[in-house]
């Protein structure tokens, strides 16, 4: 009787030893998920944060740029208002004169055309010519080449010819009105950009000597 006494006594200690490990274990792969769970947890929290960092940096850069822009702007708005008053200024009631002016330059010029266009030997018609010669500016705007060189003499001599210019008197007429109307002031700019200088510096002269008086 003892010897099976003995016998369950150990088998109970055995049982409860088993039983023992078995919790342990499943504790401590409880334990095990839970530490997992929460590493991913932490990682999605890091994650997060990173995106928020970022976003916030590139709000923080576009927020920089649009007052870079917004500074921009002003300063070429006030660039501009200033231009505007000094032309204001400079007109101020000789505006007609202005336009009369601008009106006479286009005028000429166009009256230069004729003149070489007759000085070649051609009897064109003023008004088809007319219509050549503001396709000429039109060519002249494309800002490809400076002030049109190529395209203006190009244009203009196949619209003359299509206007009844015979072929080498609209040539030599769009070469004789380039000349004059092209070539011709950009070589008188140096000289008359020093004239203006030298006027200038007694307009500012006397500008100041009527503020101070």
């Amino acid at each position: 009787m003892q010897g099976q006494r003995g016998v369950a006594a150990v088998a109970l200690v055995a049982g409860i030893a088993v039983v023992a490990a078995l919790g342990a274990g499943f504790f401590a792969w409880q334990k095990t998920g839970e530490a997992d769970r929460l590493r991913a947890q932490l990682a999605a929290v890091r994650s997060d944060l990173d995106k928020a960092r970022a976003d916030v940096k590139k709000a923080g850069q576009d927020v920089a740029a649009a007052a870079k822009e917004s500074k921009e702007l002003k300063v070429a708005t006030e660039r501009l208002t200033a231009e505007r008053d000094a032309v204001r200024t400079t007109l101020g009631k000789q505006w007609a004169q202005a336009i009369l002016r601008s009106a006479g330059n286009v005028l000429f010029d166009y009256l230069a055309l004729l003149a070489a266009l007759v000085a070649s030997g051609a009897r064109p018609t003023a008004s088809l010519v007319l219509l050549a010669y503001v396709a000429s500016v039109v060519l002249g705007m494309i800002p490809i080449t400076p002030g049109g060189l190529g395209f203006v003499e190009a244009g203009l001599a196949a619209m003359l010819v299509l206007a009844g210019v015979p072929g080498p008197a609209a040539t030599l007429a769009t070469l004789a009105y380039r000349l004059v109307s092209y070539w011709g002031p950009i070589l008188a700019g140096p000289f008359a950009y020093a004239l203006f200088q030298r006027r200038a510096a007694h307009w500012h002269a006397a500008a100041r000597a009527r503020e101070t008086g």
